[in-house]
């Protein structure tokens, strides 16, 4: 990622005007969704853009006030990056942000632009080319633009799973393969309440930590497809992450899927030992934290030392171990089960 220091201050005013001058368009949907604690109203420029965004999220219940407004914007053919020193022929992140905005462009991950506006509580994802718009960013879209939503707060969206009991809910970190979606997703199946298996949005506050989701979508590997059959009419594209096929799922409508925030009780770094059946053991919280922090802070860059100092005060707010799962994965849900109760 590129920081553009220089020129920083015209970005910033060009920023302001963007902002404006988005809520001058024309916008032909809008929907108003739940994340977490922020109700947000998505309006999209077009119907392809909300036939490619919108049912990634919650519906916000009908008598929510709104707290964001989020403009979705398709550029015109051969239209150039509305911010001084921005080219969407740039391959590497660029970012300029100050207390009061937050301006990306995605480079090679996404056709994107993000320009988050604090004061007016107002954002715009300006899309230099909507047909390149990745698969996976249609599972999680706006990422980086929802976290700079939650800089102001103690709310963080990380890169973990999360399951839930009633109000009680598990936290999952850990690398990839160790069997987090796999986790969430039979959760799912046997009842408990899916968070997410990709993002979910912590809420740090010492005594009162809190996870809720942030999509209504999963991820799903080649390799786990049949270990889920019920979810195979859920798939809507695949995606190439590294090389390694997903099956990118809208989980609308299944039950066990719900917004609204649980009490964090446990976070677990999930890992595979080869136990041949489920195993706690310690684990230092340096290690869930880089693994946490790794992927959060390259998916949505920005405001790095206040989005570290949050995640670190999480893993003192509630206990943490390693965790195997072992082969069965009903002999892990019964485990994770007895530990919440």
């Amino acid at each position: 990622m590129i920081e553009a220091k220089r020129g920083g201050a015209i970005a910033e005013a060009a920023a302001s005007n963007i902002v404006r001058a988005a809520t001058d368009r024309p916008f032909v949907a809008s929907r108003i969704v739940e994340v977490g604690p922020l109700t947000i109203a998505i309006h999209f420029a077009d119907r392809d853009l909300e036939a490619q965004f919108a049912d990634a999220f919650y519906p916000a219940p009908a008598a929510r006030v709104t707290s964001w407004s989020l403009f979705v914007v398709a550029a015109a053919k051969g239209e150039a990056l509305p911010l001084p020193g921005f080219s969407a022929d740039e391959p590497d992140m660029r970012l300029v942000e100050s207390a009061d905005r937050y301006c990306l462009w995605m480079g090679r991950h996404s056709p994107s632009l993000y320009v988050v506006d604090r004061r007016s509580r107002r954002a715009v994802c300006w899309i230099a080319d909507k047909g390149a718009v990745r698969a996976w960013e249609r599972s999680r879209p706006f990422l980086p633009a929802l976290q700079a939503m939650f800089d102001d707060s103690s709310w963080l969206a990380v890169h973990a799973a999360a399951l839930a009991l009633e109000d009680r809910a598990i936290l999952f970190a850990g690398p990839g393969r160790a069997g987090k979606t796999t986790l969430s997703l039979a959760g799912l199946e046997a009842g408990w309440r899916f968070i997410g298996d990709d993002y979910v949005l912590v809420d740090s506050r010492d005594g009162a930590p809190a996870v809720a989701s942030l999509f209504a979508t999963a991820r799903l590997r080649d390799d786990m497809v049949a270990r889920f059959p019920k979810l195979a009419g859920a798939r809507t594209a695949i995606s190439h992450d590294f090389g390694e096929r997903r099956h990118e799922l809208s989980l609308q409508g299944f039950p066990g899927l719900r917004p609204g925030a649980a009490r964090l009780k446990r976070i677990l770094y999930v890992e595979r030992s080869g136990h041949p059946a489920p195993d706690v053991a310690p684990v230092r919280r340096s290690q869930i934290l880089a693994s946490m922090a790794a992927n959060t802070l390259i998916a949505t860059p920005g405001a790095r030392e206040p989005r570290l100092r949050k995640l670190a005060r999480l893993l003192t707010a509630a206990p943490v171990a390693r965790f195997d799962p072992g082969p069965r994965i009903g002999d892990a849900l019964a485990l994770l089960s007895a530990s919440l109760a």
